[in-house]
């Protein structure tokens, strides 16, 4: 496995150091923009559970179809399925092997049959806003060895003891209930289509937009937003929730 290099440069001025990405693609290398500072504080919002919510670099394969589009060509030889990569936010450039994350637009080639697709984008791009919405902090620390943050491990206790408590309620509720089942099964229709994401309406809602505070997509749909869809406001960063 090799990956398409992303270097950072720091050019000093008179005021303040700005900062450049360059890209070094088969030996050459190619410059884009001034990166704000912000940049260099993704790690503590992430500390937080913050998101960023920096634009995809190729939006135009945001949705997972439109990435699969991209792999008609793709080598039957190599062992990754066209849809693992496209759900892990590939898409194909069509030469070799050579596939580009959509969100943060760096890539990856040269992959061999045990490579798994999230893992590699969570190896070598770990900051990625895609791959952080769709799998969390947690997946990413586990495949890059890292230790998670205390404020990580006291939530995960926390949400812990609310399952607890929450089968421990059910469970009494179920025992002293008298609904007609007509009713209940109305009941957990109308929570089941609560939850699901208000795009696809296929998979459970998962990202809360901040500052709004909505929450109504799931993580896949979340990524190609700018503004809320349920206030229009624009959206400042978000937070991945687990709903029980």
């Amino acid at each position: 496995m090799r990956y398409i290099a992303c270097v950072i440069s720091t050019l000093y001025t008179e005021k303040s150091p700005q900062y450049s990405i360059s890209y070094e693609v088969e030996h050459l290398e190619f410059k884009f923009g001034v990166l704000p500072p912000s940049f260099f504080f993704i790690k503590c919002r992430c500390c937080l559970g913050l998101g960023r919510t920096k634009s995809p670099v190729h939006p135009e394969y945001a949705s997972y179809d439109a990435r699969l589009h991209t792999f008609a060509t793709w080598p039957k030889s190599i062992p990754q399925r066209k849809e693992q990569l496209a759900d892990a936010g590939f898409y194909y450039i069509g030469k070799g092997d050579q596939t580009f994350c959509y969100y943060c637009g760096v890539g990856l080639k040269d992959w061999e049959p045990e490579n798994d697709p999230w893992e590699q984008h969570a190896k070598w791009f770990s900051k990625c806003c895609y791959l952080l919405m769709v799998q969390g902090q947690d997946y990413v620390n586990k495949i890059t060895g890292q230790d998670i943050s205390p404020l990580f491990k006291e939530e995960t206790v926390q949400i812990e003891g609310a399952d607890s408590v929450i089968s421990n309620d059910k469970s009494n509720t179920d025992k002293k209930a008298n609904l007609k089942e007509i009713t209940l099964k109305e009941e957990n229709r109308k929570l089941k289509e609560a939850r699901l994401c208000k795009i696809c309406m296929d998979r459970e809602i998962a990202i809360v937009f901040l500052p709004c505070g909505h929450l109504a997509t799931c993580a896949y749909c979340a990524s190609s937003l700018t503004y809320c869809l349920m206030c229009r406001q624009e959206i400042k960063a978000t937070v991945r929730t687990f709903l029980s």
